[in-house]
């Protein structure tokens, strides 16, 4: 397979990641969760794929209503107002208490949460299982492979209907630096240890939701430690963001939709509008200085996620 033309190293990368929309354009800050990557790379499989996919319990990637990350300066609020020990996001409010669990990321994504462990990241992001990844994809040691290159090889991958193990365990690379456990880097790291031996008939067996908590209780640490705060949202920041803005009402009449996944019955324009009603009062860089909550709270809605009042 002929590789991608390498990026210069001289050249800065574009910032990768949805932008949000409306003030959260102002926030400059990188958020490394992109559903809009996740559904570009999922347009591009073809059935055979699909049906794998789908069989594997990932199958909400191919109708997602979401492409953007709605607002980055709440969702760094969010960071600071999740406790990192029992994953409950308390927005202020009696009824504003949100419980990152499981069950909640099933709701809202429909991943696999089955009673199996499913494949760990590694701890290094320059392991063997990157190198390994390097050498199959016809890259050097040295070389970095970002989200660019393997959507790139993605797209050459289609074209070969004997390397589709490898196209898919190249998609599954791309979920899991986009969605499921987003790092602090743009390159391939710590996803390759996931994806190298996956067996991808056992992945809808597999607790792929509660892999989704762990790493995010991670991301949460780190950016209220000052690791990432002020630099990247790090971690699946978008399931807690859209749990919050899912459960808002706006409006005399609420519209309440509890189908599921929600990922798959959401209405974009609609989250633009909450995260910007939402909003009490913009803020600085520090996201902790933005105020939100303007908006009540749909008790459907909120309890269909397996929420904790308590």
């Amino acid at each position: 397979m002929e590789r991608p033309e390498r990026r210069k190293r001289g050249c800065k990368a574009p910032e990768e990641g949805g932008q949000g929309g409306g003030e959260a354009k102002r926030f400059n800050k990188t958020v490394r969760c992109s559903l809009g990557e996740v559904k570009t790379c999922a347009k591009m499989l073809q059935l055979r794929h699909k049906t794998r996919v789908i069989k594997a319990g990932f199958g909400c990637v191919f109708d997602l209503k979401v492409d953007s990350n709605i607002s980055r300066p709440l969702m760094g609020n969010i960071y600071t107002r999740i406790d990192p020990t029992t994953i409950i996001l308390d927005m202020g409010e009696a009824n504003k208490v949100l419980r990152i669990t499981s069950d909640a990321i099933h709701h809202l994504f429909g991943f696999p949460q089955g009673d199996r462990t499913h494949p760990r990241p590694s701890t290094d992001g320059f392991d063997d299982a990157v190198m390994r990844l390097k050498g199959k994809l016809g890259y050097a040691r040295s070389d970095d492979i970002k989200t660019k290159d393997l959507r790139n090889i993605l797209a050459d991958l289609m074209k070969d209907e004997t390397k589709d193990d490898l196209a898919l365990q190249v998609f599954y690379l791309i979920v899991f630096m986009k969605v499921v456990i987003p790092g602090t880097s743009t390159r391939v790291s710590r996803e390759a240890a996931m994806a190298e031996n996956l067996v991808f008939e056992d992945m809808a067996d597999m607790d792929y939701c509660q892999l989704v908590v762990d790493d995010l209780r991670s991301a949460v640490v780190r950016y209220q430690q000052g690791t990432s705060r002020g630099k990247a949202v790090t971690g699946c920041a978008i399931a807690p963001l859209l749990m919050y803005l899912d459960c808002l009402i706006i409006g005399k009449t609420p519209n309440v939709d509890l189908r599921t996944p929600r990922i798959n019955y959401m209405d974009q324009a609609k989250l633009l509008e909450l995260a910007a009603a939402d909003l009490v009062r913009k803020g600085d860089d520090d996201p902790a200085n933005w105020v939100f909550g303007s908006l009540p709270v749909s008790v459907s809605m909120h309890y269909s996620f397996l929420c904790s009042l308590t």
